[in-house]
């Protein structure tokens, strides 16, 4: 064999690597590790970006829901329900500890997965207490 054909067959090779691996960690491996490649390429572009990215829930600030009951913990002492989902929440301030089952409230704030709430008005338009 010719010394050309195989510096050509390496060279064709390691491109072919090379492609497969970028390839890779764009699209990510599916497998266990993803999870781990993907906080790693949002940290990189909130890095490379120079902004941070949001909170993921922050989008329930503003949202209207029901007290459905109360769970007698200090850190999430209650359950609301927004819509079709049910959160762990807490009262924003201490005049509405603690929120009577059925109560209307709204978001104010997340804190991680718990919802930070006040007493609201009933999507209704009737006012807390019916």
């Amino acid at each position: 064999m010719n010394l050309d054909f195989l510096s050509g067959l390496l060279l064709i090779t390691v491109t072919l690597a090379i492609v497969f691996f970028v390839a890779k960690e764009i699209f990510g491996d599916r497998r266990a590790g993803d999870r781990q490649a993907q906080r790693h390429w949002a940290h990189a572009l909130e890095w490379f970006s120079g902004s941070e990215t949001k909170p993921v829930n922050e989008h329930l600030i503003g949202s209207a829901g029901e007290v459905i009951s109360h769970s007698g913990d200090s850190a999430r002492p209650m359950r609301v329900r927004l819509g079709f989902e049910t959160w762990p929440a807490r009262p924003g301030s201490t005049e509405d500890n603690p929120l009577p089952v059925g109560s209307a409230v709204e978001v104010i704030e997340v804190d991680g997965a718990v919802l930070v709430v006040v007493a609201g008005s009933d999507p209704a338009g009737l006012p807390n207490g019916r």
